[in-house]
């Protein structure tokens, strides 16, 4: 049998690559992770492991900027517009 212990919505780490992940797909061993920003990659399930409550806060952190993008809210935005040179 070529079952994962890990499903769909895990929140995994990838030792590998140093990356925490979802997991989008599980097909025997090879997991499909995704990011936040939807970067996805394919990994054999030997090398994540769960991933600890710091590195879920992390991603939690990276999918509510990505939110805050995606609904055109950003703190770096909210700079006040650059001044009219006083020179011209």
């Amino acid at each position: 049998m070529n079952k994962t212990l890990y499903e769909v919505g895990d929140v995994v780490r990838d030792c590998s690559k140093d990356r925490t992940g979802t997991v989008e797909s599980a097909e025997g061993t090879v997991l499909t992770l995704v990011r936040p920003s939807g970067l996805s990659w394919s990994v054999d399930a030997k090398t994540v492991r769960f991933a600890t409550t710091a590195q879920k806060a992390e991603l939690k952190n990276l999918q509510d900027r990505q939110d805050q993008r995606r609904r055109g809210v950003s703190r770096l935005s909210a700079a006040p517009p650059p001044r009219k040179s006083s020179c011209s």
